[in-house]
């Protein structure tokens, strides 16, 4: 598909970006460590690898690094393993994690930045007080509006810092 967008429409190859949510999100997770050649970065929003789950790689990893940025809700029931995760993505790549900081002035939202070799990023937002949701969404399905963040500006900023490399 991305080959046929590149081809077809002429989408620019360092650009091609993942996000989704709950098993969008792990789909996100897999197309980086399986098809890091094609994806600049990735965003998965409540949801990813759990501790538990390989990127069926040869080392483990991809051989590219790929830019992701999470976001969690802290009351996700998976959020500790989706946690874990992330910050084995972290060691994995030598990445230099800054101290948290919070986002927001009422401390709803903490983010984690963490600086990698070959200018990769990993960014993880958790929000506490929230669920199994998408950030910032509507009112409906799995939305939640009244988060001190919306997802998908985060995001949006976020994959217009990381193009391909």
């Amino acid at each position: 598909m991305v080959e046929h967008l590149v081809e077809t429409w002429g989408a620019d190859p360092a650009r091609v970006y993942a996000t989704g949510m709950s098993a969008g999100a792990t789909m996100t997770y897999r197309l980086a460590a399986e098809a890091p050649d094609l994806f600049a970065a990735v965003a998965p929003v409540s949801g990813g690898l759990t501790s538990g789950q390989k990127p069926e790689t040869t080392a483990g990893r991809p051989a590219r690094a790929v830019s992701v940025l999470s976001i969690i809700g802290a009351d996700d029931r998976a959020a500790d393993a989706l946690e874990i995760r992330l910050g084995q993505w972290r060691r994995e790549y030598g990445c230099r994690d800054a101290a948290p900081t919070w986002v927001d002035r009422g401390k709803t939202v903490n983010r984690t930045t963490s600086a990698c070799p070959d200018g990769m990023e990993v960014v993880g937002y958790t929000v506490n007080g929230m669920g199994h949701r998408w950030p910032g969404g509507a009112k409906v399905g799995l939305g939640a509006p009244d988060t001190a963040v919306n997802a998908t500006d985060l995001i949006w900023d976020f994959f217009a810092a990381h193009p391909k490399r």
